[in-house]
């Protein structure tokens, strides 16, 4: 890499311009996923000393699993039943059963993408064998039909306009209304208002707790707070974001 700018006019150094010579200054890591190797590299091929990393990947990754779940008003009842509405890995729905910790617990996920499905089998697989988990292959909408679908595999698969066919469907649908609902989380790449939208009867029977992603389009902080007021207009909320950049913003309802 020969460095350059970014699209802000922030200047890029290729490693070999700033890391060899005696380079003795703090250097931050900024990614979760390719930490160790980076930090390998610096150790190895440039000769860093180990003290002037420090890891904000690791901040970055603690923020990650605390989303959904860290808002202290958030309250417990006996059953805990949660519909992870874009339940990707199944690793929210994993996190969810550590915050229940001694309730009965039971987790409804809503994963359109097949590959994503896969993923979800294996990390739930033991609370699915138990009863205690399903997954509803099925993007959650505002009524049944037939969307297409980047199915990229990952947490950026969504409703497109061209892409593979998925089926749709609604949360009132699919969940059985003695299933009583306790706990909402949806982060579905823009859809969330529709999804809302199909889950009338199963907010404003359940009152369930809230966590819905409000950053994937510029009105979803004001669009999505008012849909659930028309929903239940006892809802009071609260914000959290979790992210060093503009993702990953949750309204939380209670």
């Amino acid at each position: 890499m020969g460095g350059g700018t970014t699209d802000t006019g922030l200047k890029i150094f290729a490693p070999d311009k700033v890391l060899r010579n005696g380079f003795n200054g703090n250097i931050w890591i900024g990614t979760r996923l390719y930490y160790d190797e980076i930090k390998s590299q610096l150790i190895n091929d440039y000769g860093i000393d180990e003290s002037l990393i420090k890891n904000i990947g690791k901040v970055i990754g603690d923020m990650a699993v605390r989303q959904y779940f860290d808002l202290k008003d958030l309250p417990h009842v006996d059953k805990e039943v949660f519909l992870d509405v874009g339940c990707l890995d199944g690793m929210t729905s994993r996190r969810f059963f550590k915050w229940a910790g001694n309730c009965e617990a039971q987790t409804y996920c809503f994963e359109p993408d097949a590959k994503n499905r896969l993923k979800v089998e294996r990390n739930l697989a033991s609370v699915i064998n138990d009863g205690n988990a399903s997954v509803i292959p099925y993007a959650a909408w505002d009524r049944k039909e037939s969307l297409h679908f980047h199915e990229n595999g990952n947490g950026v698969s969504r409703i497109a306009d061209d892409g593979v066919t998925v089926n749709a469907s609604t949360i009132d649908d699919e969940i059985p209304e003695s299933e009583r609902a306790t706990f909402i989380k949806m982060d579905i790449e823009g859809a969330e208002l529709k999804a809302l939208r199909g889950a009338k009867r199963t907010i404003s029977q359940n009152h369930p707790k809230l966590a819905i992603s409000v950053y994937h389009k510029p009105q979803d902080i004001i669009t999505l707070a008012d849909e659930i007021l028309k929903i239940d207009g006892s809802y009071k909320f609260y914000l959290r974001h979790y992210s060093l950049a503009d993702g990953e913003t949750v309204l939380y309802g209670i």
